[in-house]
């Protein structure tokens, strides 16, 4: 039997331009079905948000007969008995195909939502995270945050540090996942109508 991990799983998911953000978690509700009906919005209708893709396509998978589940961090996965590889990967590129996520999606952010990103983090994320007792690290002024962000430099709010403190809240039972903290608790990412008006 072999797992398969997100990192396998998002090959088949377009990537989007603020994966910095740690973004990637499906918001409830949003579930890539147009109201009212029962067909989830496809590449011919302009495209979907990340989140819409990923439950558009979990969705696709499930009605194929591809159970995906959450491991102890909070990613994809799934089990594959012998022989069940070529199915698998059938599958995966038939649900892909299916769906497109906006080209807006997959543009270098500019320096309006640089800024964005740089007035969230300051006003939001920093001090969610020190309130639950993570020390992320200073954030740079905006011009130096800018400057930096397609650089082995940028600045991450979630450093390693910070991530590996979070993991081992996760084992020691504070959390279920990372995602209960990056996501969900003081959601890294700056909604998608601020950034992507």
């Amino acid at each position: 039997m072999r797992l398969i991990k997100s990192h396998d799983l998002t090959r088949w998911i377009t990537p989007a331009a603020a994966v910095f953000l740690l973004a990637g978690c499906s918001t409830p509700g949003e579930d890539g079905l147009e109201a009212g009906g029962d067909n989830p919005t496809t590449a011919t209708s302009g495209g979907l948000a990340p989140e819409e893709f990923e439950a558009a396509y979990t969705a696709c998978m499930e009605e194929s007969g591809w159970h995906l589940s959450k491991d102890e961090f909070g990613q994809d996965s799934i089990e594959l008995s012998e022989g069940q590889d070529e199915d698998y990967e059938r599958a995966a590129e038939a649900c892909s195909s299916k769906f497109e996520v906006d080209p807006k999606y997959s543009e270098p952010l500019d320096d309006e939502q640089w800024a964005v990103v740089h007035s969230h983090y300051r006003d939001n994320v920093i001090p969610c995270l020190e309130s639950l007792g993570y020390t992320p690290d200073d954030l740079p002024s905006l011009d130096a945050f800018t400057a930096s962000m397609n650089s082995p430099d940028a600045y991450q709010i979630i450093s390693p540090e910070v991530y590996g403190s979070i993991v081992d809240d996760v084992t020691a039972g504070r959390w279920e996942s990372p995602d209960d903290v990056i996501n969900d608790k003081c959601e890294v990412s700056p909604p998608d109508g601020l950034l992507y008006p």
